[in-house]
């Protein structure tokens, strides 16, 4: 029998399934840093902090799986009855999507849904690159754009809401 009080409502769906290298796993409960280890639950507003030659292989009960590369910054967000998602604030993200329901990743200056396939998102600067590598193109909205980036191509989301394409026949 479980009881309301007995559940935590902020636990998400996504668990740490490996670290490499220090990580830190930043709580807004005022506790600070605490160093991130493999098998731990995520909270929203959880915040991951990967160091340097890092990484961080993140498992959703979907069966989707997040890597944060060496020096990211990542935060879990959610809530009743939403899915959970991602925001990116530095460094790279890995989304590989094995459900037909895309993955949100949020940055500072776009908002990603990750289809089916592996996508890679990387923050330079005040830009956000997307890199669908297989599967399906990514649905990317900024300020001023909502287009989707083929496989094969790179889209960045400039610091002014532009979306550029590159690497190959943009859409």
């Amino acid at each position: 029998l479980v009881v309301a009080a007995d559940v935590d409502p902020l636990l998400t769906s996504i668990k740490v399934k490996r670290v490499s290298g220090e990580s830190r796993l930043i709580r807004p409960d005022g506790k600070g840093l605490r160093e991130l280890k493999e098998g731990m639950e995520l909270k929203v507003w959880d915040r991951i902090v990967s160091g340097e030659k890092s990484e961080v292989e993140l498992l959703l009960s979907s069966e989707q799986t997040l890597t944060l590369g060496s020096m990211g910054c990542l935060q879990v967000f959610g809530g009743e009855g939403l899915d959970v998602y991602a925001r990116l604030y530095r460094g790279k993200l890995r989304v590989d999507n094995s459900r037909d329901s895309a993955f949100k990743v949020e940055t500072l200056n776009a908002i990603v849904n990750v289809p089916s396939g592996k996508t890679d998102l990387i923050i330079s600067a005040m830009n956000t690159l997307v890199a669908p590598r297989e599967g399906k193109g990514v649905p990317v909205r900024t300020q001023r754009a909502y287009r989707k980036v083929p496989v094969g191509v790179y889209g960045l989301a400039m610091a002014d809401g532009s979306l550029l394409f590159s690497g190959g026949k943009g859409p």
